[in-house]
């Protein structure tokens, strides 16, 4: 878990995840989705990332659980059951 510098109004407490954090959280709650499932939501503005200098994403833990707790993910063919 990563604790990122205040950027646009987040808190400073704002916790952040690795791509492989993100996933092992999705799988945690029920839905296991490949990588690229992950930065293909990233892209289209489903699941909001913040891009490190190094081009590394990071993900809000906020935003990782709302796509479980939310329903907003489609079932698509990467997801195992």
């Amino acid at each position: 878990m990563w604790l990122l510098p205040t950027v646009g109004g987040m808190s400073k407490s704002t916790q952040f995840l690795t791509l492989k954090q993100a996933l092992q959280r999705l799988a945690d709650q029920g839905l296991t989705v490949s990588d690229e499932t992950i930065r293909r939501w990233s892209k289209s503005g489903k699941l909001p990332a913040t891009q490190l200098p190094s081009g590394h994403r990071r993900y809000r833990i906020e935003d990782i659980d709302a796509l479980v707790g939310l329903g907003s993910v489609e079932a698509g063919p990467e997801r195992v059951a």
